[in-house]
């Protein structure tokens, strides 16, 4: 399984002076992510995996961790994108102050 992630790539593109993940890449590695996941949590319970079983948990982890990380990224990624467009407007910045300095934190930790 690890030969399958010699070739994956988190491809960024850039946007708006920051960069964001790609769409067809995330799909290509989710996919492949909840795939290994499956193939894993099989494997751990073959009877005949008993020798490889600290491997095969210590691999799932790290699936596990990588699914978890990605799922957190995209969701911020999901929120930032809705909302950049939104603060850029000085309009909106003057009518939500408090809202628009909580953003520009934000953004500024994003970028």
């Amino acid at each position: 399984m690890s030969d399958d992630w010699a070739p994956m790539e988190f491809a960024c593109k850039e946007y708006r002076g920051s960069f964001i993940l790609e769409g067809e890449a995330i799909e290509l590695i989710t996919a492949l992510l909840d795939d290994h996941i499956i193939k894993a949590q099989t494997m751990k319970g073959s009877p005949f995996a008993k020798v490889f079983l600290d491997q095969i948990t210590r691999w799932e982890n790290n699936l596990m961790r990588t699914q978890e990380n990605l799922d957190t990224w995209l969701k911020v990624q999901s929120s930032w994108l809705y909302l950049e467009p939104v603060f850029s407007s000085e309009d909106i910045l003057n009518q939500m102050p408090v809202e628009g300095a909580i953003f520009k934190d934000v953004d500024y930790h994003w970028r």
